[in-house]
């Protein structure tokens, strides 16, 4: 998975491409980790455009995000979401924890 992510203003964009599984998830996990460490922005936005699927692993890694990004005051976005993604968080109920569009 490659990923890619800006900071700009108080936003922080991730740009997640093909598939998100536990090995991915765990680097985005530590990819968030520091920039939440060091750095100072109100948001994440997480461009799912090209993220094709997720596995349960991978749902896990955002929600983990979710909430180390809470604990600082920081809200997480999923948007662009392709449509089986989208409903694959609607079943698992992640769109209620976090905001997808």
């Amino acid at each position: 998975m490659t990923i890619i992510y800006t900071i700009k203003e108080s936003i922080c964009e991730i740009k997640l491409e093909d598939a998100l599984n536990h090995t991915e998830g765990e680097e985005l996990i530590q990819l968030c980790q520091e920039l939440i460490d060091k750095e100072t922005f109100s948001k994440i936005r997480f461009n799912m455009q090209n993220c094709e699927s997720l596995s349960s692993s991978g749902i896990g890694s955002l929600v983990s995000i979710s909430k180390m990004g809470l604990e600082k005051n920081i809200n997480l976005e999923l948007y662009q979401c392709q449509d089986k993604v989208k409903k694959l968080l609607k079943i698992t109920g992640v769109d209620g924890v976090i905001s997808v569009s």
